[in-house]
């Protein structure tokens, strides 16, 4: 660098420092960055002129991060900063051209831009000019996110150079700073040497700001104050204060149509040199914008963010005349702690060997490397020898072992290159701080990451952690990516991976031939609207034996642990967690994978996923299916899901709106917004100072609002959700800014449409009936159970014209269960015990408790199962259907008494009175005969004598109530129907969904309803009909 004699003794030492650091950093081989800190205020702006003008490069690229600041900084490049330190005659014709577009960098001299400016040139255009930039400089670097400049920052390979007022080490880490070149001036030897000024701190009252404002004038009357406001709504309150004393000027956003010449949209380009007393912003005169005669700064809320409150008294700590800067709280000290650390941090670095040390760490490797060398080359634990860790020579191949095979599948796009992605994954983790390095043949990221302990507020812990990606692709659809920090990487256009796996192809891993599925564990989301019913419902157990296809039906599974049975040995070959929308799947069996194991699993997935196999599982068949097509019509409402989000809030106008975390129910009428549109019509018109949406009134904005306020949907030809949201909604997390994508994606939007398809986890379902898709519940099928003695010639269900003392009518299907009882005889034969014996073999209590506001017909048990059994008989007895108005009757007879069977509190029969008479059917067809006694069986014996004495129906309810609350003996509902119901005529209805009668269809939906509500108490059900 060839610098005058005369620039050189016209700056300061700071500066003159900074020069020369940087000139043995140019003249070196580094192919780093080089770090200049110096305080705002200290002559940032002066060692930018001079690196750029008087090195030898050529073309020079300075990068600021606001328009404003790029402004200001162009005209200090173009002369103004040597005129002011050598004099207003100065001869600037030999300094370098200055350009402020970077259309082309055809002509040589200082390109001064905007870093937004760089990020939206494609990939094609950055490479076409990063060659042609000799040096850049970056000014304030850390002031973007830092993922907006790594793109940048990765494509240019020459000299870079960081000028920066705050250097943080997590903003410091994406220009991978050369520990041997750098130089930090820190704020105390600032202040020490007069290069700027020590704040005043001051805490008011609100309503005594005008008088202090008016007293620190007296004393420095070219003062000016600068008011920092939070919400707009604040600059309009401070502006409407201040314009009653003071010449004012406001700065907002909002104020973009104003007619007011005081209210401003932007910061005015010589906002120095005007007349204003006071200037009251919201984040616009943070950083970079130099007004030398401010020296009062009013702070009306606690700044959240250290790095903001340094920048922003970085406003009033500049000399000027014998000025003294004031910092005015109001109410509270907060601003003054948080300065307080930052002074902390300061001292620290003022130590040259505590600067050194906080430099090292800039550079990871050495942080690393030092922290690794540490440990013995050897060490015993956890019951065995174990030798150090070594980065560098790590060799996966070797010594990789993946405790938990979880990976998530995706879909490739064509531009997808391995290679490409495994580099920018690199650069990713090295952005983050981390030490990386990365194998492209074997498909593998290392990174060692540090994290600050979540159980420190206010101090720093780094906790080193391995962190393992593995890549791969499978053939030429499928990417498997292994990512030990569990993040999802769906549809990222940056590295080409396209949407995940969907959830046939997914549910192909546990569809194997000659093994049948488990289903252990499901979670699931309501598809439509959820008012009357759970929004997400989790299963646990032996799920393929519970399943209820009439409310499956209106969910979706997203999450599940299926096993895989072998048929013959009955043992699990295969259990699998599989996540829908994540193309997760996880190994639950298998663990402890080595690098080429690892590859074979992968494989064996793959494989998996190319055969014919359809998943034959009752509990995932009865739950929605994936829908044929996208619908062509507008949504009609949407569901947001925020309950993993906390203090979630957005702004606008100047407004702050808080956004519950809960699920969130929004009509979509082309969009929909999260604030109210007044339809009304108004004579008059009110304006009312509004400080928080949180107040009793609700806000409500007229019609002209509508487009910024709307959040509108749409999908691109890969059915990927498409987000259109104004720039004029700011949305924060913890009062931290977000993308739009961060907030609104697949994983918290769920979207319904009228035709009955709803967008859910970035899948389209559609929501059909159990007698719609065409998929039978055989386990509800097999509820259903044929006996010969149900179809006949004469038979009803009480025969009471043939009643005799110890029996029921011999042709009536009381006849036909009470046969039963018959266990009571010594040797009695199969036929005597009849058809039902079968299902109840070891009976021992028998209690016909037909009449009056029964609770059954009659009440079975032994010592295992307490059923409650209810009887109908038709008339069909040479062909019956499968009606469902053959079963309703005596069905909701006995939901609607599931009660006397589960009931823990039940005390009594409602037919109490007549189950202490004898039983007798007084109508016309009755004989009139009384049975002996209704007990027809009491610990497996008959005792008549025993049986009419009143004490003994106590002990049978006593005997009834102790199993009915004992958890081991089952509960049964069984629904008897005589020349009735045919199942077989029922089993090929069902067969043919699409040509099954409707009340074969509706029987069938009656029976999936009776299941849902019954095995909810654990309770089963079997129907007997006649064949």
């Amino acid at each position: 660098m060839k610098i005058s004699e005369e620039v050189t003794e016209r700056l300061r030492n700071c500066q003159k420092t900074s020069v020369e650091t940087i000139s043995k950093y140019l003249r070196s081989k580094s192919e780093k960055s080089c770090l200049i800190s110096l305080p705002t205020g200290a002559g940032k702006s002066g060692v930018i002129c001079v690196a750029s003008h008087s090195s030898k490069f050529k073309r020079v690229l300075v990068l600021t991060h606001r328009r404003a600041i790029c402004d200001q900084l162009t005209k200090q490049l173009k002369g103004d900063f040597y005129k002011k330190i050598l004099g207003n005659e100065t001869d600037i014709s030999s300094l370098k051209s200055v350009f402020k577009s970077i259309n082309n960098f055809e002509k040589e001299g200082v390109y001064c831009t905007t870093v937004q400016m760089i990020t939206t040139l494609s990939e094609s255009e950055l490479d076409s000019i990063k060659d042609r930039i000799d040096l850049v400089i970056f000014d304030e670097g850390h002031a973007e996110p830092a993922s907006k400049w790594s793109k940048a920052v990765r494509k240019f390979e020459c000299k870079k150079i960081i000028i920066t007022a705050t250097p943080y080490r997590n903003d410091l880490f994406s220009f991978d700073i050369d520990t041997k070149h750098h130089y930090i001036y820190t704020f105390k030897k600032a202040v020490e040497n007069q290069d700027i000024l020590e704040p005043i701190f001051k805490v008011v009252a609100k309503d005594i700001l005008l008088k202090k404002i008016r007293e620190i004038k007296i004393s420095q009357p070219d003062s000016v104050c600068i008011i920092k406001c939070k919400e707009f709504s604040d600059v309009q309150e401070y502006f409407d204060l201040m314009k009653t004393e003071f010449n004012t000027a406001a700065i907002h956003d909002q104020y973009a149509k104003s007619s007011n010449e005081n209210t401003l949209q932007n910061v005015p380009a010589n906002i120095c040199n005007k007349d204003y007393e006071v200037i009251i912003h919201q984040k616009k005169l943070d950083e970079g914008v130099d007004i030398p005669q401010a020296k009062i700064l009013i702070l009306t809320y606690p700044i959240s963010s250290g790095r903001e409150l340094v920048q922003t008294i970085g406003r009033v700590v500049r000399t000027y005349k014998e000025y003294k800067p004031y910092v005015i709280g109001l109410s509270n000290n907060k601003n003054l702690d948080l300065w307080s650390n930052f002074k902390e941090f300061d001292e620290y670095l003022s130590n040259k060997k505590t600067a050194e040390k906080f430099i090292k760490t800039l550079d990871t490797a050495v942080l690393i490397e030092s922290y690794i060398d540490e440990f013995p080359e050897h060490s015993y634990y956890n019951s065995g020898f174990k030798k150090k860790f070594d980065f560098k020579r790590f060799n996966p191949v070797e010594s990789l072992q993946i405790p938990l095979a979880s990976v998530c599948f995706y879909k490739k796009n064509r531009e997808f290159d391995l290679a490409d992605c495994l580099d920018k994954l690199y650069w990713e983790f090295n952005r983050q701080g981390a030490l990386s390095n990365y194998d492209s043949e074997l498909g593998i990221v290392t990174s060692i990451v540090f994290n600050n302990s979540k159980f420190l507020k206010d101090s720093l812990f780094f906790e080193p952690s391995l962190e393992i990606m593995v890549l791969k692709e499978l053939g030429h659809e499928y990417i498997a990516i292994f990512d030990s920090q569990g993040r999802k990487f769906s549809d990222n256009k940056e590295l080409q991976i396209g949407r995940a796996v969907d959830m046939d192809t997914l549910f192909k891993v546990i569809s194997e031939a000659n093994k049948k599925t488990q289903t252990k564990q499901a979670n699931t989301r309501s598809l439509q609207k959820s008012d009357y019913r759970p929004e997400s419902i989790s299963y646990l157990g032996n799920l393929e034996n519970i399943n209820h296809p009439a409310t499956n039906s209106n969910y979706a599974i997203t999450t599940g642990i299926f096993n895989s049975i072998d048929e013959s040995s009955n043992k699990i070959e295969n259990s699998f967690y599989l996540g829908v929308g994540s193309g997760r799947i996880s190994d639950q069996k298998n663990r402890k994978f080595s690098y080429q194991e690892f590859m074979d699993w992968l494989d064996r997935i793959c494989e998996k996923f190319q055969t014919d196999n359809v998943l034959d599982s009752d509990f995932v068949s009865s739950f929605s299916k994936l829908a044929d097509s996208t619908p062509d019509e507008d949504p009609s409402a949407c569901i947001l899901d925020f309950t993993n989000f906390e203090n979630l809030s957005f702004y606008y106008d100047g407004i702050k709106y808080n956004i519950d975390s809960d699920y969130i129910f929004k009509n979509y009428q082309q969009g929909f917004s999260f604030i109210d549109i007044c339809t009304l019509s108004f004579t008059h018109i009110f304006k009312a100072q509004t400080v928080s949406s949180d107040m009793i009134f609700k806000i409500c904005l007229d019609k002209s609002h509508t487009e910024n306020i709307k959040i509108r949907l749409s999908f691109d030809s890969e059915r990927r959700l498409i987000l259109n949201i104004s720039d004029k909604l700011d949305f924060y997390k913890k009062n931290v800014l977000l993308e739009p994508e961060q907030i609104f994606n697949k994983d918290t939007i769920k979207i319904l449409y009228n035709c009955g398809i709803t967008f859910l986890k970035g899948e389209f379902f559609e929501q059909r009936m159990p007698t719609e898709n065409g998929v039978l519940n055989r386990h509800l099928m097999s509820k259903i159970i044929s006996l010969d003695c149900l179809l006949k010639n004469g038979l009803s269900e009480k025969d009471e014209g043939n009643t005799t003392a110890d029996n029921f009518g011999s042709n009536s299907v009381f006849y036909q269960i009470d046969k039963l009882s018959n266990i009571k005889n010594s040797h009695p034969s199969l036929a005597s015990l009849g058809d039902f014996y079968q299902y109840l073999p070891n009976a021992d209590l028998i209690l016909c408790t037909d009449m009056g506001t029964e609770p059954a017909d009659f009440i079975l048990s032994s010592k295992d199962k307490l059923i409650m059994v209810h009887v109908k008989c038709g008339d069909a007895t040479i062909s019956p259907r499968s009606s469902a108005n053959a079963i309703a009757e005596v069905g909701s007879q006995a939901v609607k008494n599931i009660h006397t069977l589960v009931g823990q509190q039940f005390k009594r029969y409602s037919n109490d009175t007549w189950l202490r008479k004898k039983w007798k059917v007084s109508n016309k067809k009755s004989n009139k005969v009384e049975l002996d006694s209704r007990i027809r069986l009491l610990n497996g014996l008959y005792d008549l004598n025993l049986f009419q004495k009143p004490e003994t129906l106590n002990d049978v309810f006593k005997e009834i109530d102790k199993r009915r609350k004992d958890v081991l003996v089952k509960k049964e509902i069984w629904l008897v129907i005589g020349n009735a119901f045919s199942a077989s005529h029922f089993k090929r209805q069902m067969e043919n969904i699409s040509t099954a009668l409707d009340e074969s269809k509706q029987a069938y939906q009656l029976i999936d309803t009776w299941l849902t509500q019954i095995s909810s108490y654990e309770v089963d059900l079997k129907i007997f009909v006649s064949h």
